[in-house]
């Protein structure tokens, strides 16, 4: 598929100014029914619970900023649809459990799936077939981890990663603690930098695609390994 779209984004990471508000959406949790752990006015540092799954109480969505509840909104049925926070501009953060980079290979599963439930982390993994926030009961088969979106206007990984290596290999290795099977990196065929940073083994199998979008689709990787 060849998408005829001018400009691409700029191969830099820019700061930028802080809002006074941040908004918390909870129907952009897949499959997640939210029960408010929070009220109007109440005071949240940056990982405070927010709300949690009443389908797995043991997930959590938290507040991505610290400073104070200033409005809740529901839709029909009482859906909560987005929680407001005015922003206090000092960024207390929740205390979690923090590991060097040698010991992720060696973590419990079990734990590793506790911070990342309590975190609200366990939301950017995705299961298939239907793309849903995982169920931590399930080993997955495998998992994949895509370094190479086609899709227009999509963020460069290599600069995403750049300056984080050692953190993004110890991610991969965490990711080994949570399936009995392979964690598959895949990555663009001229991705060098990419390429040269990743230590394959121990679970870890590197994979090149290459071609136009939708060549890095995660579900033409999963067809292909």
């Amino acid at each position: 598929m060849n998408i005829r779209l001018a400009g691409q984004p700029r191969p830099d990471v820019s700061d930028v100014p802080e809002t006074s508000h941040v908004a918390v959406f909870p129907t952009e949790f897949k499959g997640v029914k939210p029960r408010l752990l929070v009220k109007e006015g109440d005071s949240v540092k940056r990982g405070t619970p927010l709300f949690l799954n009443k389908l797995n109480e043991s997930f959590q969505g938290c507040a991505p900023a610290s400073g104070t509840i200033e409005s809740i909104q529901l839709g029909l049925r009482r859906v909560v649809e987005q929680i407001i926070i005015k922003r206090d501009g000092q960024d207390t953060a929740e205390p979690f459990g923090a590991y060097p980079p040698g010991e992720c290979k060696t973590i419990n599963r079990q734990e590793i799936l506790d911070q990342l439930q309590r975190t609200g982390y366990l939301a950017y993994i995705r299961q298939r077939p239907f793309s849903c926030i995982p169920d931590p009961s399930v080993t997955p088969k495998s998992i994949f981890v895509n370094a190479m979106a086609t899709a227009p206007f999509q963020t460069d990984f290599a600069v995403a990663v750049s300056g984080h290596e050692q953190a993004f290999q110890a991610g991969l290795h965490l990711l080994t603690c949570l399936t009995d099977g392979t964690v598959h990196l895949v990555l663009p065929t001229d991705s060098r930098q990419l390429i040269d940073i990743v230590t394959d083994g121990d679970g870890i199998d590197t994979h090149c695609f290459h071609g136009p979008h939708p060549a890095g689709n995660t579900s033409v990787h999963i067809h292909h390994l």
